[in-house]
């Protein structure tokens, strides 16, 4: 069991509860908290930064070529050797460094780039401290498994918030997801008393060799509904998965459906998930609204989410903006965060 295990849960908090564990246990130190950040958050801080030295290497990174200069020395190395230094590890201090010592008229723009990282989920903070952490919570920087309230817009006598969160792992052992891109589509079809989900994820791996870091993007998916929710099937390029082959149990208070996909080199794949939720919606003065909860890490993908409702319930407001096709409503976004979309309905 090393280290690096500990990110496979989807929660933040309990990956820094692991992650102190393993410090305090090694090293004898108790940790005030874990931050996590990702490549993508690194560069938009390296952007506000400016250049980066990296004597040990004799190299100046930039946010233009940090991608490529990781890569570069990426080696597919599960345990190193003793007393070497990971390239990241100097890289990273290197950052920390001139964040330390950086003049007063960048603050703006290192505060700008940093809150950007956090809002977009590159950059996750878990504090001891819970007064600290509560802060981080109500901001939605903690990588936590979300259920947030019903928004003040499409408050009502009877609001329902549906959460919904995919979370994929990389079991390939190499960097492939670097690599690949995804289109979300979300369509939800209710009534009074039940909620129909289609979740359609397309993947393409736009890699175009197999030589390490690249390859297959082999993952674990798993999907996080709402508590109580029925699962029905997946399709995976069209073909139902055999219910042998798939994870279905509970966790964190959600049911879970969880299955092994491959994303071939230059191939595409598509993933198709159908499930319900029982629902109680009054016929006045009641809001639907689903939580579409971005894994921490991810790059931004399009979304697409629709809201089919039966005549009996006519929107009365609509959040975020939408187009509006008969009994239809449609939301074109992009999953840069964490979001609600949803109609209040008299």
């Amino acid at each position: 069991w090393y280290a690096r295990d500990a990110n496979w849960d989807p929660d933040f908090p309990t990956t820094a509860t692991t992650l102190r564990w393993f410090v305090d246990r090694s090293r004898n130190v108790q940790l005030a908290g874990v931050l996590a950040i990702d490549t993508q958050g690194l560069a938009d801080i390296i952007e506000s930064l400016g250049p980066i030295d990296v004597p040990e290497y004799n190299e100046v990174l930039t946010h233009k070529n940090l991608f490529e200069r990781l890569e570069y020395h990426s080696e597919a190395v599960l345990v190193p050797e003793s007393g070497t230094k990971d390239y990241s590890a100097v890289v990273l201090e290197r950052v920390l460094q001139k964040l330390l010592t950086a003049p007063v008229e960048k603050f703006p723009a290192i505060l700008q780039s940093t809150r950007q990282a956090a809002e977009q989920q590159h950059l996750l903070f878990a504090l001891t401290d819970e007064s600290q952490q509560a802060t981080f919570q109500a901001l939605g920087w903690s990588g936590s498994v979300l259920q947030p309230p019903c928004p003040s817009q499409l408050a009502s006598d009877n609001c329902v918030v549906e959460p919904f969160y995919q979370v994929e792992a990389n079991i390939g052992i190499n960097k492939a997801n670097y690599y690949l891109t995804k289109d979300l589509t979300h369509e939800i079809t209710l009534s009074t008393t039940l909620a129909q989900h289609a979740r359609t994820t397309v993947y393409k791996n736009t890699a175009q060799s197999s030589s390490w870091p690249k390859g297959p993007y082999h993952a674990f998916v798993r999907y996080y509904l709402a508590r109580g929710s029925q699962y029905e099937q997946l399709l995976i390029n069209g073909s139902p998965i055999s219910i042998q082959d798939l994870s279905l149990t509970t966790e964190h208070e959600r049911t879970l459906v969880g299955a092994v996909i491959t994303v071939p080199v230059g191939g595409t794949l598509t993933t198709e998930l159908s499930y319900s939720t029982p629902l109680s919606l009054a016929t006045t003065s009641s809001s639907y609204v689903f939580f579409n909860q971005k894994q921490p890490g991810s790059n931004a993908a399009p979304l697409s989410v629709s809201l089919s409702y039966p005549p009996e319930l006519q929107p009365e407001r609509i959040a975020p903006q939408a187009e509006l096709n008969d009994t239809t409503i449609n939301f074109t976004d992009k999953e840069e965060k964490s979001r609600l979309y949803g109609a209040k309905f008299f």
